[in-house]
Parts: structure tokens; C-alpha cells; sequence
């Protein structure tokens, strides 16, 4: 677990100072004092240059670190009286902090990520797309991921420096109960946190067929 944590902030960190460099050689390369030959400049340009493939390769090599401590964890199935699954972590999710509209939610160690998975009612039986229309009217637009199938939605946004990352099964297609998994973690640590969202993701059930 200590591991793992470590390998999301790490690649994290190198991701932010990947993004930091990343602006800074774009501020550089339009500074137009930068284009008179001189040689000084094209050899900044060129550590600068340099700087950011290293930063490049690190927050890739850590990807893959972190995809390796990953597959090493310990996977769970959470089940609920009305038929909801969701496979996840238990290691990483470790720290019970209650329960919140019909499901438990669960902490990270250090506090900064959140798991919820609990299933609601659907009392107009809407389906997927009427569903998205009636609660996110007017609020899509800010959404950074949103994708609506006949049998389930999902979406992400972005808020106060986290990741909001909610997906919804539906009993029907025709409507029914949602069996839903609601996640927060860093922004900083997206990649990081990319193979451990999508297969949690994957695993909700039921998802019927039709």
C-alpha cells in the first residue's frame, strides 16, 4: 500500500513539473528576443529542450511503475442488497468514513481520494440520455468527459483540484434502479490514477445487455 501511494505522488509531482516545463519552453520559444541567433538562447533552448523529454520519459516510466503496483493489489467485490457490484482496491481504499445515499464510502490513507458505490431509485424509470437531461441541464458543458450509452452514463469534471468521476448502470434500458460508483482523486495525479478509475469503472454491475 505505502508503495503504491508513494507511486501515485511521485508521478504525480512529475507530471505537474512536466506541465510547468512545458509551459515555460512555450513562453521561451514566443519570446521574440529569443530569435536573433543568438547563440546563448538556442543553447537554453536546447537544455530546455532536453529538460522536458527527461520529465517526459520519468512521468512514463512512473506510469508503468504504477500500473505494475496496481495489478499487485488486492481486488474486492462490493455487493448490495439490491444487486449492485463494483470491484476495487481494498488496500488502496482502506479507511471506512460511513455511509452516504444508499452505499459506503471509502478514504484513501493519506485522505486525498474517495470511493462511493451505491445504487438509487429511478422512480420515472428515465433512461440513460433522459436521465443526463433532467440533472445536468444546463452544467454539461463544464463536464471534461461525458459519454451516455443505452444502458449506463458516465461523466468527469474537475472541482477545487480533484477529479469528480461518476458512472451509473442502469437495471434497464428502459430505466430501473442505478447501481452507481462515485470517484475523487487529484488532478495532479490523473495518469497515475487513469488504469485504477477504468477498471473500477468496468467492473460496475449489473449492465444489461438490452
Amino acid at each position: 500500500m505505502e508503495l503504491l501511494r508513494q507511486c501515485l505522488t511521485l508521478s504525480g509531482r512529475c507530471e505537474g513539473y512536466r506541465q510547468e516545463m512545458e509551459k515555460a519552453l512555450k513562453r521561451r520559444e514566443r519570446d521574440t528576443s529569443c530569435h536573433r541567433g543568438t547563440s546563448a538562447c538556442a543553447d537554453h533552448l536546447t537544455s530546455m529542450r532536453q529538460l522536458f523529454t527527461q520529465l517526459v520519459m520519468s512521468a512514463a516510466f512512473l506510469v508503468v511503475g504504477c500500473a505494475s503496483s496496481i495489478a499487485q493489489q488486492r481486488w474486492v467485490e462490493y455487493t448490495d442488497a439490491r444487486g449492485t457490484r463494483v470491484e476495487y482496491p481494498q488496500d488502496l481504499f482502506s479507511v471506512r468514513k460511513g455511509a452516504e445515499g444508499g452505499g459506503p464510502v471509502l478514504m484513501s490513507r493519506d485522505g486525498r481520494a474517495r470511493l462511493h458505490m451505491f445504487s438509487m431509485d429511478n422512480p420515472k424509470a428515465l433512461a440513460p440520455n433522459e436521465f443526463m437531461r433532467s440533472h445536468f441541464p444546463a452544467s454539461r458543458s463544464t463536464l471534461t468527459y461525458d459519454r451516455v450509452a443505452r444502458n449506463f452514463f458516465a461523466l468527469s469534471t474537475r472541482r477545487d483540484g480533484m477529479i469528480v468521476y461518476l458512472r451509473c448502470n442502469f437495471s434497464s434500458a428502459r430505466g430501473g434502479t442505478l447501481h452507481c460508483v462515485d470517484i475523487r482523486y487529484p488532478a495532479s495525479e490523473k495518469r497515475a490514477w487513469d488504469e485504477i478509475v477504468t477498471r473500477i469503472s468496468r467492473s460496475v454491475r449489473p449492465l444489461p445487455s438490452g
